[in-house]
């Protein structure tokens, strides 16, 4: 029960950008022995998504494009673009729907 109390406060803390409550939670989890389930990519060795590109990531699930992303984050579509590509990078995707897959495949979302 605490650790599903946690995981949905971590997804709050994550969804409106508090890294440093994220941090705490993660923390807490850990003093405690509580497992909240994978919050970074680094399956494998690969590198880690930020908290902003797992935002980011969540939105291109959710279908949406670039400008519709820098709407929802309040950032520049240039912003948003990049925050896209650095996604694609790190999880050695070409596109959006591998992107999409791969999240998926690594429980990320």
């Amino acid at each position: 029960m605490a650790a599903e109390l946690l995981k949905r406060a971590r997804a709050a803390a994550t969804t409106h950008g508090f890294a440093g409550l994220d941090t705490a939670i993660v923390a807490l989890a850990r003093a405690h022995q509580l497992r909240l389930g994978p919050a970074r990519t680094t399956i494998d060795g690969d590198e880690a998504l930020s908290v902003r590109e797992l935002e980011v990531l969540r939105l291109v699930v959710s279908g949406k494009s670039n400008p519709d992303i820098a709407e929802t984050l309040f950032i520049s579509r240039r912003t948003a673009a990049a925050h896209v590509s650095n996604i694609l990078r790190k999880l050695d995707a070409t596109s959006r729907v591998e992107a999409v897959s791969e999240a998926h495949r690594r429980a990320i979302v």
